[in-house]
């Protein structure tokens, strides 16, 4: 008996288009289903497949909205499979999430195209940036080291050195966030010398960092700071987002699961620092020599979460790279941990979810996927020792997550426990 993906392979021996975008969904709102229906319009793929951090971010925050909720509203607004992109690259700088991001979809073997937002899609400048960040010739590397040494932040650095090797290069071409991701996407296409083809598209609306909220097109950013301040969806924000995120926000606030409290790590904070030596916080990534010494001087100068981490904050360490840090420190990560799986390929993919009209996709992936593919518990104790070890951080990084819940929940959902989400 033929399966389904075999029955459209003798229908059609020609090789499915299949677009693969990386995101958060952070909460996903109009400016996400913009990129997904114009990747559509231009590429019109056989699937689009969405690589999607699990319930911690970029920003080095826990996601505003648990990661079942986000894949859900991800495959109502036009996503055929939902792919986890593991904490280990969800919560690095843009190098290491667009890395562990585009080896997956090079790992899932069928992608032919990665579609991503860009606030100047001019591919041929991108392109000229991501060869050298790629290649590091000597002239960049002896330039970046000049800034680095300058005290500048390793971002700010990098494209102060690259002004320098491409004079020609627009004032804003890698200052833009989407902008920074979309080198390293071609950057990490490059080292892995992948088939898989950019497609970049012009971001439209509030740029990433705008808190400012917008009819129709608003920055998740601002979308998540008006529901903390309010504790409710107001008009702005409900004009911004697509009606199934809508009905979700509204769901998880009334019954106590959005937003989080963040200052219930505080207290964790404040008792494992100060036990800990300075030696034995060194083992942490990001933590560049002397930076234990200040966050333990931080612990005095501080009284909730938020002070604590701006009282770390200077111009060569932003807030993000400590939230980074302590949600490291949180999770148990070391700097063995890191390096261990983003040296490496990824151990596994692991599907969260996929649509129902196409469920053909899930035996595409496992037919062509050159890493095994997780799509139940019971699939974990095939994988191999990096695989589990993986797996064991998302575990134990999602009870942390539940327990930032403001309103305690009588049950939880572990990883072990997890079901794909058809839609």
């Amino acid at each position: 008996m033929l399966s389904c993906f075999d029955s459209m392979c003798e229908k059609n021996d020609k090789k499915p288009v299949i677009a693969g975008i990386i995101a958060e969904y952070n909460p996903l709102h109009n400016g996400h289903v913009y990129h997904i229906q114009k990747t559509r319009e231009l590429l019109n793929p056989d699937y689009i497949i969405c690589v999607m951090s699990g319930n911690y971010t970029q920003r080095g925050e826990p996601a505003f909205l648990r990661k079942q909720v986000r894949v859900e509203c991800a495959l109502r607004s036009g996503i055929d499979c939902v792919i986890e992109l593991p904490f280990i690259y969800a919560t690095a700088s843009a190098e290491f999430f667009a890395g562990g991001g585009v080896s997956i979809l090079h790992a899932l073997g069928c992608v032919t195209h990665i579609s991503f937002g860009c606030e100047s899609p001019d591919l041929t400048l991108l392109q000229k940036v991501a060869n050298i960040l790629a290649q590091e010739p000597k002239e960049y590397g002896d330039i970046l080291k000049e800034y680095l040494d300058c005290g500048y932040g390793f971002a700010a650095a990098r494209e102060k050195a690259l002004h320098e090797i491409l004079p020609d290069l627009p004032e804003n071409l890698i200052s833009g966030s989407n902008n920074i991701l979309a080198v390293e996407y071609l950057k990490r296409l490059n080292i892995l010398d992948s088939p898989i083809k950019p497609l970049p598209i012009q971001r439209k609306g509030a740029s990433y960092g705008d808190t400012n909220l917008y009819e129709s097109f608003s920055s998740a950013m601002a979308i998540r700071r008006k529901i903390s301040e309010e504790f409710k969806i107001t008009e702005e924000v409900a004009s911004s987002i697509p009606k199934c995120t809508l009905d979700h926000l509204t769901r998880e606030i009334q019954e106590g699961r959005c937003p989080l409290d963040l200052d219930r790590l505080y207290d964790f904070f404040q008792i494992f620092l100060r036990r800990e030596s300075s030696l034995h916080l060194s083992r942490y990534p990001f933590m560049e020599p002397g930076l234990e010494n200040r966050l333990k001087k931080a612990l005095d100068r501080s009284s909730d979460l938020s002070n604590l981490i701006q009282a770390m904050v200077t111009k060569r360490y932003p807030a993000t790279r400590i939230k980074r840090l302590l949600l490291n420190i949180l999770a148990g990560i070391t700097r063995y941990d890191f390096e261990r799986f983003t040296e490496g390929s990824v151990p596994y993919v692991r599907i969260l979810g996929f649509n129902r009209e196409k469920p053909e996709i899930i035996s595409l992936i496992g037919k062509s996927s050159t890493v095994p593919v997780v799509t139940k518990a019971s699939d974990i104790a095939a994988l191999d020792e990096d695989g589990k070890a993986l797996f064991e951080i998302e575990a134990r990084t999602t009870d942390i997550y539940h327990y930032l819940y403001p309103k305690k929940q009588t049950t939880r959902i572990t990883e072990y426990e997890h079901q794909m989400i058809k839609v």
